[in-house]
């Protein structure tokens, strides 16, 4: 196992490619970049993970199958980070 970092970019819906049964640890700010940390097996088969990531006031769409990671800022953005349930 290894700690591996993903950069996001400031999409609303994005797809990171990751090891399967990847188990995310963190999210937060890097050089004015949203990053996450995972916890991955490089060598496992990888597969799509669907992220959003929506600015306080936004409109949400339906998030019951979504899981909060957490609240970053950006200078005076403030962006909320959600990963799908499941894997594709």
């Amino acid at each position: 196992m290894k700690i591996f970092k993903y950069v996001l970019s400031l999409s609303e819906s994005q797809f990171v490619s990751m090891p399967i049964d990847s188990q995310i640890l963190s999210v937060g700010v890097q050089n004015r970049e949203i990053v996450i940390w995972a916890k991955v097996d490089p060598s496992m088969l990888t597969a799509a993970k669907h992220f959003l990531i929506y600015g306080t006031g936004w409109d949400l769409d339906n998030l019951d199958a979504y899981k909060y990671l957490g609240t970053v800022q950006i200078d005076r953005f403030v962006w909320h980070v959600f990963v799908e349930n499941r894997t594709y």
